[in-house]
């Protein structure tokens, strides 16, 4: 993400303050490190393995064995199979409460992720969080988590989002209407 804010013509998307690019590098190996692997875990047992179960297994097979991550390839199967253990489950669901936990706080002290503009660990974090709503809404939600919601729907709103999202193919931004709508 670093090298395509420097490379490329548009506004400039690290902040210029040391602290605030010391804040965006944390929270985003903090969201693909230590988060993400949690949030995918939830996701693909809720959402991803039982919509491909129905699928070729000969077909499934070839399409994971083309990860080119033997720990992807691993996550994949169990996803498929319904493998994950009840222990990894419960380390996952541990995990996403003190992310959300992390992100409301966060979010709390100011309007964006790591500084006071947009930037790049917003961007990060949204291709991570826009789907805690759905997947834990008992955890995130307009009455529990406000600033997460005010933050997820305050990106959603951005026309480079909305351009994006119209890209889709898939039923995504529909599943995330609910950042349309301000909280009642």
């Amino acid at each position: 993400m670093e090298y395509v804010d420097e490379a490329f013509d548009g506004p400039r998307l690290m902040p210029a303050d040391p602290v605030d690019q010391w804040r965006t590098r944390w929270w985003m190996k903090f969201m693909d490190q230590w988060l993400a692997p949690s949030f995918s875990m939830i996701g693909w047992s809720v959402f991803v393995g039982p919509s491909v179960r129905q699928k070729d297994p000969a077909e499934l097979e070839a399409a994971i064995d083309r990860i080119p991550m033997p720990e992807r390839r691993v996550a994949w199967r169990k996803a498929i199979n319904g493998a994950f253990s009840p222990e990894e489950m419960a380390e996952s669901q541990r995990r996403v409460g003190l992310g959300i936990g992390y992100l409301e706080e966060a979010l709390g002290q100011r309007l964006w992720l790591a500084s006071d503009s947009y930037g790049l660990a917003d961007i990060n974090g949204f291709n991570l969080a826009y789907a805690i709503p759905l997947s834990q809404p008992h955890l995130c939600n307009d009455e529990l988590t406000p600033n997460i919601m005010r933050w997820l729907r305050a990106i959603y709103a951005r026309p480079a989002t909305r351009a994006c999202w119209a890209l889709g193919r898939t039923d995504l931004a529909r599943r995330i209407s609910l950042l349309e709508s301000e909280p009642a």
